[in-house]
């Protein structure tokens, strides 16, 4: 099974606030900014481990909302 099928077998138990967290923590990688010259430099182990933990989050209910998050950037 590929990485993409395991992770659409995971999707598809996924409650829609729990879709939601992960879409959102998904628009926060596009808007992560990059830490060296070119994006594709993160480590691949970096980013799987990334999505381990927001998945974890996502699943367990311990996502925060995007609106907090936003005003978190905001103040600063």
């Amino acid at each position: 099974m590929t990485t993409r099928e395991a992770l659409k077998q995971q999707l598809d138990t996924c409650t829609e606030e729990q879709l939601q967290q992960i879409a959102n923590f998904m628009e926060l990688l596009k808007l992560r900014s990059p830490t060296s010259d070119s994006p594709h430099d993160t480590p691949k182990a970096q980013v799987l481990e990334d999505f381990r933990q927001a998945w974890h989050e996502a699943i367990t209910g311990q996502g925060i909302p995007i609106a907090q998050l936003w005003k978190e950037l905001e103040n600063g």
